[in-house]
This record gives C-alpha cells, sequence and structure tokens, in this order.
C-alpha cells in the first residue's frame, strides 16, 4: 500500500504535516523540500491524501520521521497496517520519537506502537529544535524490534543529530 512519493505528492504531504504535528514537531515547508532531496531521506505515501511514511536510512536503522494518516481515515486500522507492514519489512532495526505519556493522547500513541511490537526506550532524550524552530523538545525513543542499549541509544542519536538535524551529537 506504501509507494514512493514524487514532487506531485508534496504539497498535500507537507499540508497533512502540518495538520498532524505541531510546528516544533515539523520542518518548516522550505526544510521539508531541502530534506525531500536528502539521498537516505524516503518519502512513502499511501492513496492520494490518506497519509504518509518518512524516514531515513541510517545504515544500521531506520529513523521515521514523521508518519500520518488524513483524518478521514483514522480509527479504521489502516495506520497499524500500514506501520506494521513497514515494520515486518524493514531489514534493519527502526527508532521513532514520541511525545513524553504525560496526556491521554500520547499515552494511546504509544499504546498504537506498543501493540505494533514496538518497545518505549528510557532514555532521556532532547529533540534538537528544526532548522528555522527556536526550542528542543524533551521526547522519548520507541525502537522495533526490541529496546535499544544504551549503548546503540547513544550512538544513534550521535548518527541522528549529525545527519538528520545537522547538530553534533
Amino acid at each position: 500500500m506504501l509507494t514512493k512519493a514524487d514532487q506531485s505528492d508534496l504539497t498535500w504531504i507537507y499540508d497533512l504535516m502540518e495538520q498532524a504535528f505541531p510546528p516544533q514537531e515539523r520542518r518548516t515547508k522550505e526544510g521539508f523540500l531541502q530534506e525531500w532531496q536528502q539521498e537516505a531521506f524516503h518519502l512513502m505515501r499511501l492513496e492520494k491524501g490518506q497519509g504518509f511514511l518518512a524516514y531515513w536510512d541510517l545504515g544500521q536503522w531506520f529513523y521515521v520521521e514523521h508518519f500520518a494518516t488524513a483524518k478521514e481515515v483514522r480509527g479504521k486500522g489502516l495506520g497499524g497496517e500500514i506501520f506494521g507492514q513497514f515494520l515486518q519489512e524493514a531489514k534493519k532495526p527502526v527508532f521513532f520519537e514520541v511525545e513524553q505519556p504525560n496526556t491521554q493522547w500520547a499515552k494511546r500513541r504509544i499504546a498504537f506502537y506498543e501493540r505494533l511490537g514496538c518497545v518505549l526506550n528510557p532514555y532521556p532524550y532532547l529533540q534538537p529544535p528544526y532548522p528555522g524552530r527556536t526550542e528542543g523538545l524533551a521526547l522519548f525513543w520507541m525502537s522495533y524490534p526490541q529496546k535499544l542499549t544504551k549503548e546503540e541509544f547513544l550512538s544513534a542519536r550521535t548518527q541522528l543529530y549529525a545527519q538528520v538535524y545537522g547538530q553534533k551529537g
């Protein structure tokens, strides 16, 4: 169901990203268009307007930067089916950021990923601010198929900071 996005998909995907993520959790539109040009960045889409998955191939890991489905298809099992398929087909470990479980929505989101076999990691993590944004964001990492060791987390974080956020770890 996931297919590679092309340039004609970028506008509706960014519109969906704006609906699904607050400003501190996404790039500016210009940053998104630059990101799309990166060799390690992969943008996959569902049928037009239904959803997308944006991830980075970091060598020994996949980092999922954004995953969202449109409001019209939420709660119908499509998100779990699509993300579950991505996890099953990944040939390497996957990790991604989630909000701290301080709200009911954050707890539900974490539970959604846990049902797919993902694990919440206990290590403190500060997402650097995206270019054009001013503040970092305290988040947690989830991983698949197992919890990351502290050493794996630190190594992946250093690589993530450099390759995705353009900062030193």
